[in-house]
């Protein structure tokens, strides 16, 4: 079984791969689309740069891209990065049925990991929409409402149309 952070990890890394090539993805876009708070998608970023996967640009028009093409990831690739938060601490309990369990527990840990590592990362990204990372260009012009003409205020140009202007008021 994976574990939530593994789950969001291959989320976040479907989403990168979903977007175009040329367009790094910022945390806070990711957070959004992922329904995840900031520093939750940060901490996930970082495992992932950790591991290999993320290269990040810093500044204006920065934010995260794969480093490795998708093509050649496999789930158990980005899983793995986050492997420190499922380890759990092994207590040696002297009884035999302590190391069956221990046996049982390193084989399915096998058989977890060798299904991962043949499980393409392109069978997720395939299923993450291509519609959710449409340019955000022209984003601040749709939320200004243009000023009616009437209400756009009448004044004189300058001080000395001062006296022009009053006498087309008086009119």
């Amino acid at each position: 079984m994976l574990n939530t952070r593994s789950i969001h990890g291959l989320k976040v890394v479907a989403y990168i791969a979903a977007a175009p090539s040329y367009q790094p993805v910022t945390t806070a876009k990711l957070s959004r689309q992922l329904g995840l708070s900031v520093s939750y998608t940060e901490s996930l970023m970082k495992d992932l740069k950790d591991g290999g996967l993320l290269l990040a640009h810093r500044g204006p028009g920065g934010g995260y891209m794969l480093q490795i093409c998708v093509d050649e990831l496999s789930v158990w690739d980005v899983s793995k990065c986050f492997e420190h938060a499922e380890e759990t601490s092994e207590t040696n309990l002297p009884s035999p049925e302590s190391a069956g369990l221990s046996v049982l527990k390193t084989e399915f840990d096998e058989i977890k990991q060798h299904f991962l590592q043949n499980y393409p990362l392109t069978e997720i990204t395939k299923h993450v929409p291509k519609n959710q990372h449409a340019p955000e260009t022209g984003f601040l012009a749709r939320h200004f409402k243009p000023l009616h003409k009437d209400v756009l205020p009448k004044a004189p140009n300058s001080v000395f149309d001062l006296s022009n202007f009053m006498q087309q008021r008086a009119a």
